[in-house]
């Protein structure tokens, strides 16, 4: 098939609320991009067991982004043509540096099963590394701290409550993986620092989905919400944020309504006008 072009759309906080209720308005909007022969594909940090929650199988999409790009399906049916993880060396590295900090972490498992972690909790456990572990009851492993990474991973999430330059500083000794930063979908205000590979990203993945169905980067477009949106939105070539997004985000790219209030059905209006 020969799309006219693709758009690109972030899950928490830009389509779907806290509470994982998206606009009837937003989902409609998306059904649009279809009848218009755009490609339709959602970007998310969520694993796919977490995603599963949101998105089912009928839901108005031709792929699903998870964990940032460690994994790629086709949608309806939902076929994993792409998966990506951290070797037990790389893991390892970074979990190393993380301990240097005297930061809590978790080593999530391999796609598909990275709703399953093991956590490393220096002393008293991060408030918000223990939302985590109670949401994902009977999924997580508590380990002692210092225990080395056993296998590959998808990757690590080190949870901070201020990020005084640490992403940098964690990134420039990480060089061959790629550093995130993004803020806690649970608490609003922690920040997480995301390890993953080097060739994964959300703008990565959007690229290289474009280039496997002929798309033109030009007929791109992308909404978020989130710093670990960036990257994508520095790839496509209409790039929005909702009002909700940080401060710095909204006075660098175009701003539309909030998650919930039809900002994904602004953009992608806009973005069919100026296709």
């Amino acid at each position: 098939m020969i799309y006219n072009g693709a758009f690109f759309c972030d899950l928490d906080g830009t389509l779907a609320k806290n509470n994982g209720s998206i606009s009837p308005k937003d989902k409609a909007a998306l059904e649009n991009l279809k009848d218009n022969n755009v490609l339709r594909v959602i970007v998310t940090g969520r694993s796919p067991y977490s995603a599963d929650k949101v998105i089912d199988a009928s839901f108005p999409i031709d792929y699903l982004v998870c964990s940032t790009g460690c994994a790629v399906f086709k949608w309806s049916p939902q076929n994993l043509v792409e998966k990506h993880g951290l070797t037990e060396d790389q893991a390892n590295m970074a979990a190393e540096v993380f301990r240097k900090r005297k930061i809590d972490f978790m080593v999530l498992d391999e796609v598909p099963q990275n709703h399953k972690f093991s956590v490393h909790i220096f002393d008293e456990v991060h408030p918000d590394v223990k939302r985590r572990i109670d949401l994902y009851e009977g999924y997580v492993k508590k380990v002692d701290y210092d225990s080395p990474v056993k296998g590959s991973a998808c990757q690590l999430i080190g949870v901070v409550s201020e990020e005084n330059d640490l992403i940098n500083e964690i990134a420039s000794e990480l060089k061959d993986l790629k550093v995130l930063r993004a803020t806690s979908p649970l608490d609003g205000k922690s920040v997480w620092i995301e390890v993953y590979p080097k060739h994964v990203s959300k703008g990565i993945v959007a690229k290289n989905i474009c280039d496997s169905l002929g798309i033109s980067y030009d007929k791109t477009a992308g909404i978020g919400n989130d710093y670990n949106d960036i990257d994508l939105l520095e790839f496509v070539r209409n790039p929005y944020v909702v009002s909700n997004a940080p401060e710095s985000m909204k006075l660098q790219y175009v701003t539309v309504s909030k998650c919930g209030e039809q900002g994904v059905k602004e953009a992608a209006e806009d973005f069919l006008n100026k296709l």
